[in-house]
């Protein structure tokens, strides 16, 4: 009975600290829905076909928000819209609208039967799509989380005769969502955001964990400062994301990070620093000969994908 809870209670004191509002709303909505389960409420066949709607569609809903903090106004007024979605779907059960909105059910089904109506089922799809396609843009954990909730969700409603489905898949979505918060602390605490690259923490747990034979380059950008103030700081950020594409492809088996500002760090495990070399100068050749063109004092260049443009020695 108090499992689910319990994952949701998870899900929440992980969520608050590290100010993921999306998350708390959507482990609030879980709990909500499992109330209304163990007060029976989905015994009313209308009452349940409007949760199984609502609970992945606002989900889904919540994923295509923007982050904007645990505690925030924002947060507020999302959960009051979410609050007046509840009002209103209980007023529509309550007056049979919802009921009529769906067509008429087969006469054999009651909220116990393994199958949803063909409306709720559209409904669902849509919500997954909508998931789907906020991971596809943003690649976030916590974005495949909400939309593994949004599955998850619905199974459960599909499986509501299934013993314990309904609690049990509810709570799976709770631990996913709380996994997901862990896993994009984890990006921030371990991962540049600027460049993609790794960060200096990394760097250091590298380090310690490194064998007798390795070899360490670092990378500085030779007038950097002269970028940003003769073209302005974003575009010295365009430029320091071109420098990370290149060094996130250096050969030689090794991993990039970025220990500040223009300066960056290669690690290369297992190798010496002769063999180390030749790498190293192929890096600094792609990089010499990356052609940055500026319109309006901003790179237009696609750092990302440096072999689509043409090279000129810098």
């Amino acid at each position: 009975v108090y499992g689910p809870f319990f994952c949701i209670a998870v899900a929440v004191a992980l969520a608050i600290p590290f100010n993921r509002g999306r998350a708390v709303l959507a482990a609030c909505g879980l709990a909500f829905v499992y109330s209304l389960h163990l007060a029976r409420a989905f015994a009313s066949p209308p009452a349940f076909l409007l949760a199984a709607v609502l609970l992945p569609a606002d989900i889904a809903i919540i994923a295509a928000f923007r982050e904007r903090g645990a505690l925030s106004r924002h947060t507020l007024r999302r959960a009051l819209f979410l609050a007046a979605q509840v009002g209103v779907g209980a007023w529509l059960v309550s007056r049979g609208l919802w009921e009529g909105f769906l067509g008429k059910l087969p006469i054999a089904w009651t909220a116990s039967a393994h199958a949803l109506p063909p409306v709720v089922l559209g409904a669902v799809a849509v919500a997954g799509l909508v998931a789907a396609v906020v991971v596809w843009v943003r690649r976030t954990a916590v974005d495949t989380a909400l939309c593994a909730a949004v599955v998850a969700t619905a199974t459960g409603f599909w499986m509501f005769d299934v013993p314990h489905g309904l609690p049990v898949l509810l709570a799976t979505a709770a631990l996913g969502i709380a996994i997901g918060v862990l896993q994009d602390a984890h990006r921030f605490a371990f991962f540049d955001e600027l460049t993609g690259l790794p960060s200096r923490r990394a760097l250091d747990e590298k380090l310690q964990a490194l064998g007798d034979r390795f070899a360490i380059a670092m990378v500085d950008v030779d007038h950097f400062k002269r970028v940003n103030d003769d073209h302005g700081h974003d575009t010295g950020d365009q430029v320091l994301r071109m420098l990370a594409a290149h060094l996130a492809n250096v050969g030689g088996g090794a991993r990039a990070y970025r220990y500040g500002g223009e300066e960056f760090a290669v690690v290369f495990p297992g190798r010496s620093a002769r063999e180390a070399l030749p790498h190293l100068e192929t890096l600094r050749i792609a990089v010499a000969d990356y052609l940055v063109q500026l319109r309006a004092d901003s790179v237009t260049a696609a750092a990302t994908e440096p072999s689509r443009h043409r090279r000129r020695a810098a």
